[in-house]
């Protein structure tokens, strides 16, 4: 409620229902009908939907993020991943915010607790050119815990959700 500054739960507001005009994403980034896609009705990503269960059924403990607000999707998203066990991979430049000086915050108290990967979409891309991600459906491959995501492997598992 707070986010949204009311007062109750009956005036709080989805702000990004399907088909209205907040939902749809740019070209690029419309899902292929193969992909899965949750609809994120809280903070984190995880709660409220079978992220967590359709990650590890693919055998997946890492997963790359952007998003529209760092400090109220992506912060708690991360902070919750990286309590189940995966490797977040922040594609920082890729991130907005409502609040800029609240997203510097997210993003200092997320590299201090070293919860995270932080990389541009620079970074990125070089690291996910090889896959072909359109073609091959890759968003990062994800070898052993231990060892953290394995970027130059693509062929080691994968997979990518839509929210």
């Amino acid at each position: 409620m707070a986010w949204q500054r009311v007062k109750s739960p009956e005036e709080v507001k989805p702000w990004f229902l399907r088909d209205t005009a907040g939902f749809p994403l740019i070209p690029e980034m419309n899902p292929l009908p193969s992909e899965a896609i949750f609809d994120k009705i809280s903070m984190s990503a995880f709660e409220g939907t079978p992220l967590d269960m359709a990650l590890r059924d693919c055998g997946i403990d890492a997963f790359a993020i952007v998003g529209i607000a760092m400090e109220i999707g992506i912060e708690p998203t991360v902070r919750h991943g990286a309590d189940l066990g995966y490797i977040p991979v922040v594609v920082k430049d890729a991130c907005g915010f409502g609040h800029c000086d609240a997203a510097e915050r997210s993003v200092v108290s997320l590299e201090l607790r070293a919860m995270l990967s932080l990389r541009t979409q620079k970074q990125s891309a070089l690291r996910l050119d090889a896959y072909k991600m359109r073609d091959s459906q890759a968003l990062i491959p994800t070898p052993s815990r231990r060892h953290g995501p394995d970027l130059d492997h693509p062929q080691q598992g994968r997979a990518r959700a839509v929210l």
